[in-house]
């Protein structure tokens, strides 16, 4: 229902709601059975014409299958398309770094670690909670991006 109610938005004539649906989109299903669905509206969005809307359409990538495995060949897939990005000489440096921070956030930890912003299912962690706020604020200073690492768990 959630990614359904984001089509919309994702032909939004505002470049930065459709940055903004990438990020989201990829923070929200990470980890969970809702990656097929996201993985289509994230290769539509990395189609657009802004570079930035399509440097998070590469992190929401990487957050959709963060602990997937080479038996998966979506994962297969979307990781030869964004290694592609990188070695691109005409591609923009603002959609390199989110490649580079999509394929950094799919093998994060080795793929032994996951968004996690609840200890258990009441109690959140006010840590990770802060550190994803902070990192989604990279576009600011490229430094933020560091805080992801408080997000993330072992599994």
């Amino acid at each position: 229902m959630f990614i359904r109610s984001l089509f919309p938005l994702c032909d939004s004539f505002d470049p930065n709601i459709r940055a903004g649906v990438g990020l989201a989109l990829g923070i929200a299903v990470s980890g969970s059975a809702f990656t097929e669905s996201a993985a289509r509206l994230l290769m539509h969005l990395q189609e657009d014409i802004i570079g930035y809307v399509r440097q998070t359409a590469c992190i929401g990538l990487g957050f959709t299958y963060m602990l997937r495995g080479e038996d998966d060949y979506k994962y297969l897939e979307i990781t030869e398309k964004l290694r592609k990005i990188l070695v691109q000489k005409n591609a923009e440096k603002i959609t390199k770094f989110g490649a580079q921070l999509g394929l950094g956030i799919m093998n994060a930890g080795g793929r032994n670690m996951s968004l996690r912003l609840f200890a258990d299912q009441k109690t959140p962690r006010l840590s990770a909670i802060a550190g994803l706020s902070l990192f989604t604020q990279y576009w600011y200073w490229h430094a933020y991006s560091l805080f992801l690492a408080f997000a993330l768990h072992p599994t």
